[in-house]
């Protein structure tokens, strides 16, 4: 019995393997572009706001701006909450706080015999896996295996969010799109105190280059903004931000009146950083804020989903059936904070 356990581990572990080797470079491209973005702020905000005296709040920027990182190396690490293969038979439940029932959820009970119910609340058979699959687990077809309390696989952190790293997966979003959040609040606080200099060096660009700016700018609203050339706008997008950037960087080095300053004086390079560290934000709003709602609900994304696709079957989906009480919404964050995250399934073996 041992000798079979021990060879089921080795078969997974060298599937294992195989994964990491094909997810370590999502994982270490995420942690390059975070990285990326703190060199951004560190090289041309950071010296800056020390100069103008934000020291506290420049620290604290810096210091949380590692917390994504570290919220990410969390959620890589820790094992998703893998079924192995036939390790849970028909009668055993799986040791998870999401299969737990409660007066707020759908009660279940006989949920092999039950079709009254979505699918992701029954036990269902997993044919690759050859296991009887618990209620909430699902198949990752990209892992090739089955996980506790599944929510998807994420390809940015190179493993499946399951029941053991769901919670990390969450910070690691608020994290990601706070931090630059904060960041952008500095930059912008940094441009509006030099925003005296930002006008000088403005009129300094138009009076150099003079008619071929203006030209420049009329060409664009006529030709581009009004007929909606999506290449021509994002050509000439580029050029609106990384124009006064070049013009003002040759300024500083040229021009005797500004070689008194220090290349991170520039408001341009300023207002460059603090618009990058929005856009991240952006990006990342609407994956934090539809992650952020199924924490609210303790819920993962695949059982809405099987919720709504049930619903649908049965003819009953409205849109605005996720609404929830403020004071549920509080019970349930209170209870994904607190959650208890079960063993490893391979510390058993």
């Amino acid at each position: 019995m041992h000798l079979i356990k021990f060879l089921e581990f080795q078969q997974v572990q060298r599937q294992n393997q195989s994964l990491l080797k094909k997810n370590k470079l999502n994982l270490i491209a995420t942690i390059l572009l975070i990285i990326f973005a703190m060199l951004l702020y560190i090289v041309f905000v950071f010296p800056l706001a020390i100069q103008k005296g934000y020291i506290i709040l420049n620290t604290i920027c810096v210091v949380y701006g590692f917390t994504p990182i570290t919220t990410l190396i969390m959620t890589a690490i820790t094992e998703p909450g893998v079924i192995l293969k036939r390790q849970i038979s028909d009668n055993q439940q799986p040791e998870s706080s999401l299969t737990q029932s409660n007066e707020d959820t759908i009660q279940i009970e006989n949920t092999t015999q039950q079709d009254d119910v979505p699918k992701i609340y029954r036990e269902r058979f997993c044919s690759t896996c050859n296991i009887q699959r618990p209620p909430k687990a699902s198949h990752c077809r990209e892992c090739n295996h089955c996980v506790d309390g599944f929510d998807h696989h994420c390809y940015w952190v190179g493993t499946c969010i399951g029941i053991r790293n769901w919670r990390y997966f969450v910070y690691f979003l608020i994290a990601a799109f706070s931090a630059p959040l904060l960041a952008f609040l500095v930059g912008i606080v940094l441009f509006i105190n030099s925003f005296s200099l930002a006008t000088t060096l403005w009129f300094e660009m138009f009076d150099t280059l003079g008619i071929s700016v203006l030209i420049f700018y009329i060409f664009y609203i006529i030709c581009g903004f009004w007929q909606h050339k999506t290449i021509l706008n994002a050509f000439t997008l580029i050029i609106m931000i990384f124009g006064p950037l070049l013009f003002t960087f040759s300024i500083f080095q040229n021009r005797t009146q500004y070689q008194q300053y220090y290349y991170y004086e520039n408001p341009y390079f300023t207002l460059f950083v603090s618009l990058v560290m929005l856009m991240i934000s952006c990006m990342l709003l609407p994956m934090t804020s539809v992650n952020c709602s199924n924490a609210l609900q303790f819920k993962t994304t695949k059982q809405i989903h099987s919720e709504e696709e049930f619903r649908r079957e049965k003819g009953q989906f409205r849109f605005g059936d996720n609404k929830i009480e403020f004071n549920l919404m509080k019970k349930n964050l209170i209870q994904f904070i607190t959650y208890h995250i079960p063993k490893s399934r391979y510390q058993n073996l």
